[in-house]
């Protein structure tokens, strides 16, 4: 609903340091759509906002310039949620500046239920985990492959933690960072 907004903390997976404070403000919702605003604040209090659009699964569909077709697919979920449950998903990601395409696949798959606390409080969630690759269709032998785990809590629609796990599979970069909520408040 909008005026729905969750706020998490980002650390970095490998020091512990905190990379930045991420508020997720939703700005409308249609019977297709949620519409978000995002500010990251880092400790030294620049910030960055961007908008991002969703589905009403909460897959991205939307994080200008990036474009995605049907959606990004890793922070989706699909409903009804039951341990055990998987999906796939392929995608098409765009930058608006550039001609380049990437091709994205991967699976989720709600993997238990776990109770989750995190300083906004104690919550009953699934845990998804999804795995994907996503390759410049220029340059199809580099990939750059993902895990992400989620703590979906269907009480405040939303997740409460995640741990995201990228690299490239040449070793060129390695991205490893933990997102817990701190705060957050429904309409």
């Amino acid at each position: 609903m909008s005026g729905d907004h969750w706020t998490y903390e980002i650390r970095d997976e490998k020091t512990g340091a905190v990379r930045a404070n991420s508020t997720e403000v939703v700005t409308d919702v249609t019977p297709t759509d949620i519409s978000m605003r995002i500010r990251d604040v880092r400790p030294d209090k620049t910030y960055s906002e961007h908008f991002n659009i969703f589905d009403r699964s909460w897959n991205l569909i939307s994080d200008f310039p990036w474009r995605y077709q049907p959606h990004y697919g890793v922070n989706g979920i699909q409903m009804p949620l039951a341990v055990g449950k998987t999906w796939a998903f392929e995608s098409s990601e765009r930058y608006d500046a550039s001609p380049a395409v990437w091709k994205r696949s991967g699976t989720s798959e709600v993997i238990a239920l776990e109770t989750v606390t995190t300083r906004a409080g104690t919550f009953e969630t699934f845990k998804i985990v999804t795995i994907s690759s996503n390759r410049l269709l220029s340059k199809p032998v580099r990939t750059h492959e993902m895990t992400i785990t989620h703590w979906y809590a269907p009480a405040i629609n939303h997740w409460v933690k995640r741990i995201y796990a990228a690299r490239m599979n040449d070793g060129s970069r390695e991205n490893r960072a933990t997102w817990e909520l701190i705060d957050y408040g429904r309409r």
